[in-house]
Order: C-alpha cells, then structure tokens, then sequence
C-alpha cells in the first residue's frame, strides 16, 4: 500500500513537472560524457606528451646561471651521479624593437631539450632566428626582427647581432604553458616569448645554461611519482655540489673585474706619463726658443754695435784721407808758388791777396 502510494507521487510529481526532469535527465547524460571524455583524454594527453618529450630528449634537470657557468661549475656538474647527457648553452633577454614586449634567445642544442620545427627550418649561422609558434601572426619566414639588448655595466653586449632573419617557428620542450613563461630581465619583467639562434651568435666566454638527462629516468613517465622522486635526488645532489659555487663565481668575476681596472688603469698612468714626458719636450723647446731669441736679438745688438763702430771708423778714415790730399794740395801750391818766386825773382814770396775763405778747401786748407 505505501509503495503504491509513493508512485503515485513519483507519476503526478512527474507530470506535472516534465520539463524539469527532461533538464535533468540532460544533465545527467552530459555529465557522464564528460566523465568519460575526460577519462579517455587522459591517456591520450599523456601518450602525446611522452611522445614529444622523448622525440626532443627533454632534459631531466636544468641548471641556470645569471653570473655564467664558468669551466669550474661545468667540471663539478659532470661529477653528479648517473647523468646519460649534459648539454651547456646560452640564453639573453631582449626586447622586441618598437615594443615593450621581452624575448628569450637560447642557443641552439644539439641534443638535449630540442625543438620541433612548425614551419622553416632551424637558423644554421649567424643573423638567422627561428621564433616560437606564437609569433606567427606578427612575423613571416624571411622576414626581418629586430631586438633591443641592454648593455651590461661595462658597456657590452651578448648577442653579436641585433637585427635578424626569420628563418622558421619552433615549439620548445622546455615550455609547458605559453601563458606563464617566467619572469625575464628586459622589458616589462615578463618573458612574453622565445627564439633560437646559433651558438655562434653569443659572444660570452661562459654558458649560461646547463641540460642533464639521467639514465635512471630512462622509461618512466614524466608524470608519474617514481619520476619526480628520482629527479629529486639528482636536484639535491646538485645543490650540495654547487652549494659554494656563487660566492665563488662572485669571486672570480670580482676578480676579473679588477684585473680589467688594473689594466685600464696602468695605461691611463702611462698615458699620463706620455703627457707629462710629451709637455715637458714641449717646456724644453720653447725654452730653447727663447734662448735663441735672447742670442739673437743680443747678437742683433751686438752686430750693430759693431756696424756702428766700422761706420765710424770709416768715416774717421775718409776724414783722414781726405785731409791727407787737402794737406797734398796745399804743398803742392806752395811749392809751385816757391818755384815761381825762386824762377822769376821779382815777384814777392807771398803774393795771396784774396780773401781767405775763397781759397780754403774741403779739408780746411788754407793757403
């Protein structure tokens, strides 16, 4: 009696609700298909991203450096435990021209963490770059980006070229998610994008990037515990090995450092002494100028002294000469007036009667 009841409920609630139990019903059906997509995607999921990681060998663990990994570093890394492969690259943060947008250039590997190539090809020298996927829509292959790169403090730069041809797009293992890529150190603080270039076209005497695969990870899914536990162990090691290695490396770029200032300053005081030596030969000659000019302008006077005594004395000679032949004249006069007196015998022994300045010559001669 009471199950009969409660069906006749369940047939008038029903009826006069159809429309809230079909919705109902609907909701329930796409549920369950959801759950079972779901449960069937999973797999697939996986199966696709085991097949990509192992087609470009995705490293197991990476080891990245803002100061550089110097050969020390890469000698104590290649100490750890069971590493299959190590790979050493580079990276820099740039800025896309005309934006504000940053952009990481790595070194192309050669075998760890590879990329797939979506369209072109990878760059095979320097002054080429292969973009991410992403790019597509604001850059062509052939086409040409250029990038702003931020100087360090002593004023150079990493990459060799700021100005590049596309020459292909590129999907990186490495990147997971294309909405979170990390943080950068140009632009606006956030990677927005990545590109690959040659090793060649970083001028850096140290890498900045450091690829290991592990032979005890060989055959376990990236996602299961057994993996993450195992990559554990081999972050730890690394950590107690390179534990000491920044203070270190501060070291050695401290050092350099200062040996570059040592240099630079050793060639300014050589400069300073090439100026000095350089301004005292300029002190020399113009003393020595000046000494010439004091001789010369002391035997300038001298030479006139001398050109005046010489004038003098010549003149004193011409006054002389010319007195010796006034002095001549007059004898020569008295004697022809003496030899006409003594000739003739009448006239008178003097016989000058003009006046005397008429017959007085150019020395004073007076007859």
């Amino acid at each position: 009696m009471v199950k009969r009841m409660l069906w006749k409920d369940i047939r008038q609630t029903l009826s006069k609700s159809k429309g809230q139990f079909v919705s109902i019903v609907c909701l329930m059906t796409l549920g369950s298909f959801a759950l079972v997509e779901l449960k069937a995607t999973g797999p697939d999921m996986q199966a696709t991203a085991a097949d990509f990681y192992g087609r470009n060998n995705l490293a197991d663990v990476t080891v990245v450096s803002s100061y550089g990994l110097s050969k020390d570093d890469e000698t104590i890394i290649g100490k750890a435990d069971g590493i299959k492969d190590v790979e050493y690259g580079y990276f820099k943060d740039v800025v896309v021209s005309s934006t504000d947008k940053s952009m990481r250039v790595y070194s192309k590997p050669d075998a760890v963490s590879t990329y797939d190539v979506t369209e072109g090809r990878l760059p095979k020298k320097t002054g080429e770059i292969a973009l991410d996927l992403k790019q597509r829509d604001k850059f062509a292959v052939g086409s040409t980006l250029d990038v702003t790169e931020k100087p360090d403090i002593a004023g150079s730069t990493v990459l060799r070229h700021h100005r590049f041809t596309v020459v292909g797009f590129v999907r990186a293992s490495e990147t997971v998610s294309c909405l979170n890529m990390g943080q950068s150190t140009a632009g606006g603080g956030e990677l927005k994008s990545y590109a690959v270039a040659v090793p060649g076209e970083f001028d850096s005497d140290v890498t900045m990037i450091a690829r290991m695969t592990y032979k005890d990870t060989e055959g376990l899914q990236y996602w299961s515990t057994e993996y993450r536990d195992a990559v554990q162990k081999h972050k730890d090691q690394l950590s107690a090995l390179l534990a000491n290695r920044p203070k270190a490396r501060e070291s050695e770029i401290r050092s350099q450092q200062r040996e570059k200032i040592n240099k630079a300053r050793d060639k300014v005081t050589a400069s300073k002494r090439q100026l000095a030596d350089a301004q005292q030969q300029l002190d020399d000659a113009k003393q020595q100028i000046d000494s010439a000019k004091d001789q010369l302008s002391e035997g300038g006077a001298a030479a006139v002294e001398e050109g005046s005594a010489a004038i003098a004395q010549l003149a004193t000679e011409q006054a002389q000469l010319a007195s010796a032949n006034a002095s001549g004249r007059c004898r020569t006069d008295a004697i022809a007036d003496g030899a006409d007196e003594t000739g003739t015998g009448a006239e008178p022994a003097v016989r000058f009667v003009e006046p005397a300045g008429e017959r007085q010559n150019a020395a004073g001669c007076r007859p």
